[in-house]
């Protein structure tokens, strides 16, 4: 066994040792490829290949800071409206007669008229044209009733 070990060992060694070049083979090659005229094609496709990922890469930063700039938002004036609108009662024809009288007093948002009497009072007196009278009647009831009802501890 130790024979078959060393001899296939010696084997290796003089197989490797007349297969390395020698100094001036080896010379001779890289002299030979330094002559050779360079092909920029491939340099060229690298290039722009590294420029394509980069310029990925700065857009899809620039996205994500984008969406990054909005805040989100965490309170909805519509789901406000009908949270409001179920504590209160109000029918939607009444939510659409607020609506209306928001929209000829410039007002942000029917909340407004509901939460702030005094704004309320001054947007019935500019008697506006499309607004329904009666249903703003039945509104204010309805307001009234449901302020006295909490400051007497009912709800």
């Amino acid at each position: 066994m130790k024979r078959s070990i060393a001899l296939l060992m010696s084997v290796v060694l003089t197989h490797a040792a007349a297969a390395a070049p020698t100094n001036e083979e080896f010379f001779r090659s890289v002299r030979d490829n330094i002559d050779k005229p360079v092909d920029p094609t491939k340099f060229i496709a690298f290039a722009m290949a590294v420029v394509g990922i980069i310029i990925l890469m700065v857009l899809f930063s620039r996205k994500k800071e984008q969406r990054a700039a909005k805040p989100k938002v965490l309170n909805h004036s519509g789901k406000l409206l009908k949270e409001i609108m179920s504590a209160v009662h109000l029918k939607p024809a009444e939510v659409k007669q607020l609506k209306l009288l928001a929209e000829g007093q410039s007002v942000s948002s029917p909340l407004t008229l509901l939460l702030c009497p005094s704004v309320f009072a001054k947007a019935v007196r500019a008697k506006p044209a499309k607004v329904d009278r009666r249903v703003l009647a039945q509104l204010a009831k309805k307001l009234i009733q449901t302020a006295a009802g909490s400051s007497n501890g009912k709800e």
